[in-house]
């Protein structure tokens, strides 16, 4: 919030992105719920890598939180599971 304030949009985006990952780690909901939100406020200032690391650490959760879960729909689409790849 502090470099956001500053007007250092990138480093709070990387420092968002570092903290994402550290609240995966820790399995910190309320502090994952801010980052997100603050990371969608501030994408259209991210560059392509910063939204490539979101994308990626997003899936990587999505499969984590679905990885038990058989024929869930989401959006239309039956979401299949097998080890790591996700399948729409």
């Amino acid at each position: 919030m502090y470099k956001l304030k500053m007007g250092d949009k990138k480093l709070a985006i990387h420092n968002i992105l570092k903290a994402l990952e550290t609240t995966d780690t820790f399995n910190n909901v309320a502090i994952f719920k801010k980052c997100v939100v603050l990371f969608e406020a501030l994408r259209d200032y991210a560059d392509e890598d910063q939204q490539q690391q979101f994308s990626t650490l997003m899936n990587k959760i999505f499969k984590e939180e679905l990885k038990n879960e058989k024929g869930t729909f989401v959006g239309g689409n039956c979401i299949e599971f097998s080890e790591s790849t996700l399948h729409f």
